[in-house]
């Protein structure tokens, strides 16, 4: 589950700033920072967010969002860094001709975002401009992460973490600051007007970008190694050699330094490590130490048992259907019970082409147990489990074989089953409730968003992964159900079903004591779900939610408040037409007033309450903000 929210009231001013789209991951990462340093830590990057220009507080909140937690609990990153990624990005845009950022939304409502548009010369010859999807900027452009380096300001003469300035990072570094001897990046794309001209193999300015930066790759490093093999571009730069490992590497830096979404793409169990570009509708393969563009001939070199692409949060995706004649490989992981197992960690592994076994590719299971691979054929695979139910096998660091000889268009399916049991909710329908005399009726509107694994492949690169669409259960109950709920024992409950997708629960209930509607992720083991719900409440006596009237003066607002749902602290924001006293109160769903703030005289403008619900129960609640005679109401939805 995701971690209660104990964030400072600093750092929710920093989540403020953030687009709406990102604040729910900004607040998981930053919760996930422990150790003793963690507040610290948290303020620390708060103050980052805060101090990012207008412009580019998106770019800097979602790096901090998508570093892991571990490098920022151990406070190994100079947080400057990601403020110069972000202007790097910018003042690049001023003299890159093929490339320009765009800009949309409204910063001051919370729904902005970036992207970028190119200038590409298609196979026909004619130059279209092509806008990329926000994912693909933000992941594959900004994150100042490649692969398995870390970003940090780097000493190019020996390859160490120093400050600033002796310490540089690759993005301004390969642009504006040359070698002795050679061109810049910057200078050598200077009046260049096209991303590519899908053309293949071919490293010429001809080729737009693409070509030129092949070029430049091919002059400013020599194939070959000595006994350090660095990881760090600016390293690689200054050492001017390299194998593929240094040179896609530094091809990504290159790559997203020019504004290119760039990706490294690795093959573990041959040895081998390449890079793919986006061009706005596919990921073209590119390795310019081969001057290989668009062109993929690794499936004659080698039997490829999988390829994966690095995400710059260090998950991998697989993408092996690119590259060789492949099968499909489904996984399930169940419990003593046949009951799907989530979050289990499945690493698949096969010959190394040096001998012994060697990792291929990683994935995590869903909530139904289950993950997915796309494998290379003629390969033997092996796999282990790792999972809060267990290891497979037992023994530490050990595989079991699963598919000899794979072949081209097969499925193969593999399953495990542990001998303990994952949690469960033990409802059952309760009898129907007398028609009341007093009620209150309501609706709930969700939808189901994402399903989130929490996973670790490589050393202290904790990241979040969507897996699937979310589900969740859910059920209304009175308080001596819900106690026994919480107590893991067996309960009676209204409306209970499996929420997917989207749709509207409708209910009608008496108003003589609590009711709790529950949306859970119990029966989950270790991934999260992140669903968006709306929520609207009648009452037939003594309290009513109704719509603002007509006549509210549009420059008095109550926002919704958010995280929504959260688990401990929501922060509700308003805005003031006019100065005067002003009070916040909190309901439950029958009208029971269960909280007023009196915030005093306030002043015109925008204002925010932190308001601590970790002394209530789970369950839906009003809260309504009074002042001036104006009065609005909304609801928000605690889940523990």
């Amino acid at each position: 589950d995701m971690p209660e929210n104990s964030l400072s009231d600093h750092c929710m001013e920093a989540v403020e700033r953030a687009p709406v789209w990102l604040r729910n991951d900004l607040i998981n990462n930053l919760n996930r920072i422990g150790g003793e340093w963690a507040e610290f830590s948290r303020d620390m990057v708060a103050d980052v967010i805060l101090d990012a220009a207008e412009l580019q507080v998106d770019e800097v909140a979602f790096t901090l969002a998508h570093v892991s937690p571990i490098l920022l609990e151990n406070v190994v990153l100079e947080l400057d860094l990601f403020i110069e990624n972000a202007e790097t990005i910018y003042e690049s845009d001023e003299y890159l001709d093929y490339v320009t950022i765009v800009e949309h939304g409204d910063f001051d409502e919370g729904d902005y975002w970036t992207t970028l548009e190119y200038d590409i010369r298609t196979e026909d010859d004619e130059v279209i401009r092509v806008e990329i999807d926000r994912d693909i900027y933000y992941w594959h452009v900004v994150h100042p992460r490649l692969s398995d380096e870390e970003p940090l300001y780097i000493d190019p003469a020996t390859g160490r973490q120093r400050q600033p300035d002796v310490g540089k990072f690759w993005r301004n570094f390969l642009l504006n600051e040359p070698d002795d001897g050679y061109t810049s990046l910057r200078d050598q794309l200077e009046d260049c007007e096209v991303l590519w001209s899908n053309l293949v193999n071919n490293g010429t300015e001809e080729n737009g970008a693409i070509g030129l930066i092949t070029m430049w790759i091919r002059d400013v490093l020599e194939f070959t190694s000595r006994q350090e093999r660095p990881i760090q571009p600016v390293r690689i730069y200054r050492m001017h050699i390299g194998r593929c490992g240094e040179h896609s590497d530094l091809t990504a830096a290159a790559g997203r330094a020019a504004l290119i979404p760039t990706v490294c793409t690795s093959t573990f169990c041959t040895d081998h490590t390449w890079n793919e570009f986006w061009d706005g509708d596919r990921w073209v393969v590119w390795e310019p130490v081969n001057n290989y563009v668009d062109s993929a001939p690794y499936d004659n070199w080698n039997e490829l048992p999988a390829v994966f692409d690095w995400r710059s949060d260090a998950s991998v995706w697989t993408v092996t259907d690119r590259y060789t004649d492949h099968a499909d490989f489904n996984v399930t992981i169940r419990d003593w019970n046949g009951r799907p197992v989530d979050g289990a960690k499945i690493m698949l592994a096969s010959e190394y082409l040096h001998g012994g076994l060697m990792p291929c590719t990683w994935g995590y299971t869903d909530s139904d147990g289950r993950v997915s691979f796309t494998i290379g054929d003629n390969r033997t695979i092996y796999l282990r489990v790792e999972s809060g139910l267990g290891n497979f096998p037992q023994q530490a660091n050990s595989v079991t074989r699963v598919i000899s000889n794979s072949q081209a268009d097969r499925e193969y399916n593999w399953s495990h089953q542990f001998d303990r049991r994952m949690p469960r909710i033990s409802a059952r329908e309760a009898d129907d409730v007398a028609d009341p005399t007093n009620h209150f009726q309501g609706s709930l509107a969700y939808e189901m968003l994402s399903e989130t694994a929490d996973g670790i492949i490589f050393t202290d690169a904790e990241f979040f992964m969507d897996v699937a669409d979310a589900r969740l259960d859910f059920f209304i109950c009175d308080e001596e159900n819900y106690r026994n709920y919480l107590n893991e024992e067996n309960f009676e409950a209204y409306n209970i079903e499996e929420l997917t997708e989207s749709g509207e629960i409708g209910f009608v209930l008496p108003t003589d004591h609590s009711w709790y509607a529950v949306f859970s992720n119990a029966t989950s083991l270790a991934n999260y779900m992140e669903a968006e719900v709306a929520t609207t409440f009648s009452v037939s006596s003594e309290f009513a939610v109704d719509e603002r009237g007509p006549d509210a003066p549009v420059v008095y607002r109550l926002y919704r408040n958010y995280p929504n749902p959260f688990n401990s602290g929501t922060r509700i924001p308003f805005q003031l037409g006019r100065s005067g006293n002003t009070a916040v109160s909190i309901f439950d769903m029958a009208g029971r007033r269960l909280f007023t703030g009196s915030l005093g005289n306030l002043s015109a403008g925008s204002h925010v309450l932190t308001f601590d619900g970790s002394g209530l129960n789970s369950g839906v609640y009003i809260y309504e903000m009074r002042c001036n005679g104006f009065t609005d109401r909304n609801t928000m939805i605690i889940m523990k």
